[in-house]
């Protein structure tokens, strides 16, 4: 390559880095309009993934089926648990198509796997739930990482067997759940419960068909003498 060659590209990149500055910013001030509007009512979330030459957002506003009033409700919006709380998408401040009731694009699961990526996976926007669908709380995607991450940040530990498609998440107890039906051990001398909604071994799975106690029991003691975990089960 000579050198009016390299000096054409590096001037036909500067070009474009000039031309992109104006744009990029035009999308930072729309993100910034986006998050004003939304966090109109305290219970506004605004959630958003900016590239290079694209945004992609949307604005979930929480719904209370014992409020008069809602922005938004289950019979206009899409709508989905996080945690506890449902929150559903304001259409007027999203512009994901598949979210959107009215548009001929919908697709309710779909727009749960942009919800989930723009929520769990998107850097300085993380936004920490256990995201589910509405109204049967059910996951929106079978996914290691994911429920690795949701165990972890409850303060919990995965137990893991075979693959990464095999395993159990156990969580601390903190005196407040019921844990009459739960599976119950100790980790370090401390008491822990296996946490069905991040485990994906049905034997442990209180809802399976396959569930059995027992077994599940034998598989915990086995995955702590094979990982040197301190486990003893209790139940």
């Amino acid at each position: 390559m000579n050198f009016k060659t390299i000096f054409s590209v590096a001037i036909l990149a500067l070009v474009a880095s000039v031309n992109a500055a104006p744009h990029r910013r035009s999308l930072e001030d729309q993100i910034a309009t986006i998050k004003k509007e939304c966090r109109s009512d305290n219970e506004g979330k605004a959630i958003f993934k900016m590239t290079d030459d694209d945004l992609v957002y949307a604005c979930l506003r929480g719904y209370d089926s014992n409020k008069k009033f809602n922005v938004v409700t289950p019979n206009n919006s899409a709508c989905f648990y996080f945690d506890e709380k449902v929150f559903c998408i304001d259409d007027d401040h999203s512009n994901i198509e598949e979210c959107s009731k009215s548009h001929v694009k919908y697709n309710y699961e779909i727009c749960g796997r942009y919800v989930l990526n723009l929520t769990r996976f998107n850097g300085p926007n993380h936004l920490y739930a256990r995201l589910r669908n509405y109204p049967d709380k059910s996951k929106i995607e079978l996914n290691p990482r994911l429920d690795a991450e949701e165990c972890k940040e409850n303060g919990g530990i995965q137990l893991k067997y075979q693959n990464v498609f095999q395993y159990i998440c156990v969580l601390p107890d903190s005196g407040k759940e019921d844990l009459s039906n739960k599976i119950i051990l100790t980790v370090d001398e401390k008491p822990y419960y296996v946490y069905t909604d991040n485990t994906n071994i049905d034997l442990c799975i209180e809802t399976s068909q396959n569930y059995n106690k027992e077994q599940c029991l034998f598989l915990i003691n086995l995955i702590g003498k094979t990982d040197n975990i301190n486990v003893k089960t209790i139940n």
